[in-house]
């Protein structure tokens, strides 16, 4: 259960820092980054969404990460603004008491099934099984391309399986032929040696 927290809350910071990293450059709001911190803006809010909605008495730490995210996304969306300080909004400093005791604890007796989300949330560019699932993708649709690309892995490898197999029976089909007129040869010579011709 604090895992996810702790993925929450790591994906809050370097939405922070991302978002700092925006503001403090004097480029225009339509570029690539601007792009792409909305799209970390989409994915923090589902997954943030996701985790309210599988806990629903709503923990202080889910609130608290909420509260967090509407701060950035209000400074974010404000950022053309001219009389709007975007500082303000933005505190690092600021975390929940409960959040840092919570993720301070050990957890190493419980075992968690390791999941997809796992990688999807911890890696903004993570190679499974040849597939590449990325961040900036809706959770829903990686996990769908994630499934996509490990069937056509599946559909190669057995690809490769057929050519292997296709390519040894030709070479046994070739090797008992030359056997089998090896033994003819052989065997004619061997007849005219051993079987005498009655006279």
């Amino acid at each position: 259960m604090a895992k996810r927290y702790a993925i929450l809350q790591k994906k809050l910071e370097e939405l922070e820092s991302d978002l700092k990293n925006v503001l403090t450059s004097e480029t225009p709001r339509n570029t690539t980054l601007s792009e792409s911190v909305e799209r970390k803006f989409g994915f923090a809010r589902s997954l943030l969404t996701a985790e309210m909605e599988s806990h629903p008495n709503k923990p202080q730490h889910l609130n608290h990460i909420d509260q967090r995210l509407t701060e950035l996304e209000t400074a974010f969306r404000n950022w053309d603004n001219p009389g709007f300080s975007h500082f303000d909004h933005i505190d690092t400093a600021s975390t929940c008491s409960c959040t840092e005791s919570c993720l301070n604890e050990d957890f190493a007796d419980e075992e968690e099934p390791l999941d997809v989300d796992f990688f999807v949330y911890n890696n903004l560019e993570k190679t499974i099984l040849g597939g590449v699932v990325t961040v900036e993708e809706d959770p829903v649709t990686a996990v769908i391309d994630y499934r996509s690309d490990r069937e056509e892995w599946k559909e190669e490898r057995v690809t490769k399986c057929n050519g292997v197999l296709r390519r040894a029976m030709m070479f046994l089909m070739v090797l008992g032929a030359l056997i089998a007129m090896f033994f003819s040869l052989y065997y004619n010579k061997v007849k005219m040696e051993v079987f005498l011709v009655p006279t």
